[in-house]
């Protein structure tokens, strides 16, 4: 979690460890709520942790907390569903160890989150990195879970909502054996404010974003094989379903790195993902892709 006001600089000193951001819908029941079918609902944020160059030994290792030392609004808990935690806390005597292998430059981290019929302010979480592999230089060591509360007056709750993302590119490598082939990863949470009845298809895109002149370019693709595409998209529409008696699923969006210093004040580009279906309230999603690049 880096401020729009400054411009990349990588790391002379090794490959960059850069932790992204996510925001996730909230959801409701939890707490004894019991609004998924008779069970306490259960919701997740993936936040993605990206190398700015692929790891460079057999496995690169960097280690993550989550907890109420690391900051947040939200309440830190040693497991969901209890005693009015928001989120269940990664510590430092427990904490997570992410592991990336040789040539590769992504890994993901979840973070269980309770849903709740409390009628509330965004919550945050700040995800730390701790240690990490000698070989790798914390650039971006904080990344950022905002929960957004979607109460009110009337619960239960209804409808499905897309969450957004902040990832970062990695750059194209020999080690990856050329032009789109180091990819990274953008997890986009899909939340129900309850279990689905029944199997619930929701139909997705997934295109070229807006620019915003100075701020932010548009992330462009043509079709997720022609050299220069920083994204593979979904032009025709494609379906993902969420299963009867889940309230959760997600979007993994390829992302594709490159040696390009993009123009814009922190250097980032966009790109929207837009969701349709039977009881969706918040169809559509932002990925912002951070550049690496200096």
């Amino acid at each position: 979690m880096i401020p729009d006001t400054v411009d990349y600089a990588s790391s002379p000193a090794g490959v960059d460890i850069n932790v992204g951001d996510v925001t996730v819908p909230e959801g409701d029941g939890g707490n004894g709520a019991l609004g998924c079918l008779g069970r306490d609902c259960k919701n997740k944020a993936q936040v993605v942790v990206t190398l700015d160059q692929p790891c460079p030994i057999a496995e690169c290792l960097i280690t993550v907390i989550a907890d109420s030392t690391t900051g947040g609004s939200a309440l830190a808990g040693t497991k969901i569903n209890f005693g009015g935690a928001d989120y269940q806390a990664i510590t430092a005597a427990k904490p997570k160890v992410l592991k990336i292998k040789l040539g590769k430059n992504t890994a993901k981290l979840s973070i269980n989150i309770t849903p709740d019929q409390t009628d509330e302010p965004a919550e945050t979480i700040f995800i730390d990195v701790i240690a990490h592999s000698p070989q790798l230089v914390e650039n971006d060591g904080v990344g950022m879970i905002t929960i957004v509360d979607d109460d009110d007056l009337t619960e239960p709750d209804t409808g499905i909502a897309l969450g957004d993302a902040i990832v970062y590119e990695s750059a194209e490598d020999l080690a990856c054996l050329g032009a789109l082939k180091c990819k990274g990863t953008a997890v986009l949470p899909i939340v129900a404010a309850g279990a689905v009845v029944s199997a619930t298809p929701l139909s997705y895109t997934i295109t070229n974003g807006d620019d915003v002149i100075a701020v932010f370019d548009a992330a462009e693709a043509v079709d997720g094989k022609t050299i220069g595409d920083d994204f593979k998209p979904v032009l025709i529409a494609k379906v993902k379903t969420l299963n009867a008696g889940k309230n959760t699923s997600a979007l993994v969006i390829t992302i594709f790195g490159d040696n390009n210093d993009e123009d814009g004040v922190f250097s980032g580009e966009t790109l929207t993902v837009t969701m349709t279906g039977a009881g969706v309230t918040d169809g559509i999603g932002t990925v912002r892709i951070n550049n690496d690049d200096d």
